[in-house]
């Protein structure tokens, strides 16, 4: 299942207003961090957020 980079951000707002249980708000962190990082990397809202940019951009800032 392929999501934007919006929904990306749309499911973190979700988790992270709407947790019912801990770790809810730790995957909407990682979500909305997810989503920064691939913005950061010149992708757009409608772009298809792809976990492999973001694990290859958060690994140059490691």
């Amino acid at each position: 299942m392929s999501l934007t980079i919006m929904e990306v951000l749309y499911n973190a707002q979700y988790n992270l207003c709407n947790a019912a249980i801990p770790i809810q708000i730790e995957i909407g962190k990682e979500q909305l961090n997810n989503a920064i990082l691939a913005l950061e990397s010149g992708k757009s809202l409608n772009d298809i957020f792809e976990e492999a940019d973001v694990l290859r951009k958060d690994s140059q800032h490691g």
